[in-house]
């Protein structure tokens, strides 16, 4: 098992631009966090050992979090000379996730940690009210790893929903798309018939122009 500051080393050196800034350090750190997710669900098992924290802003890697931000340039110079050798696999889950989220922008990687159930569950549990004053306790706010695979399962299921279309979306056979309210959606006419869900493509709000379609067995019908 690697350590979250190599894995985090791996993506200054391999395409995250750092910057000496809140929003640099949460990218960062969003990035670590999927890391091991996507470990998780494809290796069963946990990229790095660190701990993960539910902090305001979506889940961190406290130790990585408090170096870049009190170490900047100590930090982004030991990165940069970092040599670590990876395992195979690891290294796989290493691209995936720079595939899937570097060129997603700290906001929405901080966005879409609060619709997890981890983070949910032990940001609220780390915070308590004293004299109207509302006060954060951080181990109250560690996140069990282990947790994943029973209480969490459902951020999983949603990390899984988010591989699955990635690798749809890469998938030669998806040749057929959909306009729906000026929006294109790509989809395996062998898979589903998009006509079956236009009802609900109406009712998707969209961020973008153009989305893939495909039917998950535990999701159903997910748009990504």
């Amino acid at each position: 098992m690697c350590k979250a500051i190599e894995v985090a080393s791996w993506f200054i050196n391999n395409d995250y631009i750092p910057s000496n800034t809140k929003s640099g350090n949460l990218k960062l750190n969003k990035l670590l966090y999927f890391a091991q997710l996507i470990s998780l669900v494809k290796r069963k098992k946990p990229l790095f050992k660190e701990e993960l924290y539910a902090f305001e802003n979506g889940v961190v890697v406290e130790d990585v979090r408090k170096e870049y931000y009190t170490n900047y340039s100590a930090f982004i110079d030991k990165a940069k000379s970092d040599n670590t050798v990876f395992e195979n696999d690891e290294l796989d889950i290493l691209k995936f996730t720079k595939e899937i989220f570097m060129s997603v922008s700290s906001k929405e990687l901080s966005d879409l940690t609060h619709e997890h159930k981890s983070w949910k569950d032990n940001y609220e549990k780390s915070k308590t009210t004293k004299f109207g004053e509302t006060w954060y306790n951080k181990e109250e706010s560690k996140i069990d790893i282990n947790d994943y695979f029973t209480k969490y399962r459902c951020d999983l299921d949603l990390v899984e929903s988010i591989i699955n279309a990635r690798q749809h979306s890469q998938d030669d056979s998806i040749e057929d798309v959909i306009e729906v309210n000026g929006v294109k959606f790509y989809y395996n006419p062998s898979e589903l018939n998009a006509n079956d869900y236009i009802e609900t493509l109406k009712l998707f709000s969209p961020e973008d122009t153009a989305y893939t379609l495909y039917m998950d067995e535990k999701q159903g019908l997910v748009i990504f």
